[in-house]
């Protein structure tokens, strides 16, 4: 995802890339695309995120279908689009649920970690805290680097901690 990255040209913002990065996880864990639905597992056929949005009511989430089909700058003008909806109370329902992951972000907010809640039946739920820059030790040498923090949530009944681990 970061090499398609031109620096926040087209509007691509960082909830883009790491809805890139979720859907890119996804593939690489398919295990992920199972999901327990009225006590069967059920696997989905598509990496469909959805994307926690804060309105005035609560929160939402819209689905950004087929991410792992969508370019950076297609999975742009899909979050603008949804977020706008979402904002304006326009979502419409296929717009909505039966994601295969969320994503939720509380940068903004100026929260390092915290524990999402699951969305069944969903198996995965990615928190991401705020970017910081912080000093960093690389090859015994101090520099400075951004970092973030991530909280994965996760279904027991379809993985188990170390795949969640690999996941993450």
């Amino acid at each position: 995802a970061l090499a398609e990255y031109k620096g926040g040209k087209e509007g691509i913002s960082y909830n883009d890339l790491l809805v890139k990065a979720l859907g890119k996880a996804i593939c690489s864990y398919p295990k992920v695309l199972t999901q327990f639905v009225n006590g069967r597992a059920v696997k989905k056929e598509s990496v469909d995120i959805g994307l926690a949005v804060a309105v005035d009511e609560g929160l939402v989430v819209p689905v950004i279908r087929n991410v792992d089909q969508l370019s950076l700058k297609e999975i742009a003008e899909e979050r603008k689009k949804l977020v706008k909806a979402a904002r304006n109370a326009e979502l419409q329902p296929d717009q909505m649920g039966d994601a295969a992951a969320t994503l939720t972000n509380l940068g903004q907010q100026n929260v390092d970690c915290f524990t999402p809640i699951l969305n069944s039946p969903e198996t995965v739920i990615l928190g991401v805290g705020r970017m910081q820059t912080v000093p960093w030790v690389e090859e015994e040498k101090i520099t400075i680097a951004k970092t973030m923090g991530f909280s994965l949530t996760f279904d027991h009944q379809v993985i188990d901690g170390k795949d969640a681990a690999d996941f993450l």
